[in-house]
């Protein structure tokens, strides 16, 4: 097995890895809008505070997520600074 081999596995891995988390918490986001806009479509009287509560807490929360999960995108525009950046955490 090559060192090239090992680095592609390795890049391939940390790539499914971040996106395992990123889909989910998209697909999070999404739900949480799509539930908002269907209860403002829908709301003739007042949104109710649970909502507005659940609303302000989860779609925060989803998108935070999302946003840490960005490793999967590093990779594929700039592998070789991801390779930098991973060295670098394993020498700290």
């Amino acid at each position: 097995m090559s060192t090239n081999d090992v680095i592609q596995q390795l890049l391939i891995w940390k790539s499914i890895q971040s996106l395992a988390l990123f889909i989910p918490a998209i697909i999070l986001c999404i739900i949480i809008a799509y539930y908002f806009f269907n209860e403002v479509r829908k709301a003739s009287h007042e949104i109710s505070g649970d909502f507005i509560g659940f609303l302000v807490f989860s779609f925060p929360c989803a998108i935070a997520l999302a946003c840490t999960q960005l490793t999967w995108l590093k990779i594929m525009v700039a592998p070789k600074l991801y390779l930098l950046e991973y060295v670098a955490s394993l020498v700290k």
